[in-house]
């Protein structure tokens, strides 16, 4: 899924999250984050299970489950 920043949202990483290159966590993953690292998102979307998934920077897609809002909004991609 093509995502671009469109939000000046910042979140936080609570508890550590694996990032994925599409929203889902079947799919490759492309980063492991630590618990506490901010990060600059993009924009969300919502996948075929219903679940929301936050787009950050260039690592890819976190489950927003893993993610609190620090500053800003997220907008939908």
């Amino acid at each position: 899924m093509s995502a671009t920043d469109k939000s000046n949202g910042v979140v936080v990483v609570v508890g550590g999250a694996t990032a994925f290159k599409e929203p889902a966590s079947e799919c490759t993953a492309t980063a492991s984050v630590v618990p506490g690292r901010d990060l600059n998102a993009w924009c969300y979307t919502i996948n075929s299970y219903g679940n929301q998934w936050t787009r950050v920077e260039n690592l890819g897609w976190i489950y927003n489950g893993h993610l609190a809002l620090k500053s800003g909004s997220v907008k939908h991609c």
